[in-house]
């Protein structure tokens, strides 16, 4: 139950105790499911570098988050919501340089949450339906589930750390920390408690 899930997420540091689901928030928690941790966070702004920035509203080191949200960009696990003009590249070319927002502050809906989740499943650009009907199949997602039905609506704690505790159960896809060899033989629970026992 939801009980249950944040008990077990919280003891193994995965998710803080909040009301609704910031996108910056949920990016965070799922990047802690995948091996993902604040100091390789912190590491890996130190080592990208973009032509363009990813999103118009999210720069390097604007918070201790944002290379959870570069990461999870550069993995294809999420997408801007609009897009707005990059300014500083528009006279070089001429013409509009769009660029997306990322909107970090916004609260993430049940419909990106499952997606981001999907992506970090199987290698999925399929359609939100088919995005839905995946997850069904695998047990992410629930008909019985009190928010099977709020696609649009604010994702509430209880129920993203209870769509996390789901993910923990499936087989490893996308692994981001580099001392587990083939991190693909195991589930994310596995993985996430041998981390926990070093």
């Amino acid at each position: 139950n939801d009980g249950t899930a944040y008990k077990y997420l919280k003891e193994f540091s995965i998710v803080d105790n909040i009301g609704k689901v910031t996108r910056e928030e949920c990016v965070v928690m799922i990047g802690r499911v995948l091996g993902f941790t604040d100091s390789m966070a912190f590491d890996y702004q130190t080592k990208v570098t973009y032509y363009m920035p990813p999103f118009l509203d999210v720069e390097i080191f604007q918070s201790i988050y944002s290379g959870y949200i570069f990461k999870a960009r550069d993995e294809g696990i999420i997408k801007g919501r609009k897009f707005g003009e990059y300014e500083y590249l528009s006279p070089l070319f001429g013409k509009p340089v769009m660029i997306p927002y990322f909107e970090p502050e916004e609260y993430v809906t049940y419909d990106e949450a499952i997606a981001f989740i999907m992506r970090c499943l199987e290698s999925s650009e399929s359609e939100l339906q088919s995005t839905y009907t995946r997850a069904k199949e695998i047990g992410l997602l629930v008909e019985s589930d009190t928010f099977y039905n709020k696609h649009n609506e604010p994702v509430m704690f209880e129920d993203m750390c209870l769509l996390l505790y789901r993910m923990l159960d499936q087989n490893c896809y996308k692994y981001f920390d580099d001392s587990i060899e083939n991190p693909q033989q195991y589930t994310y629970r596995q993985l996430l408690e041998m981390e926990n026992s070093k």
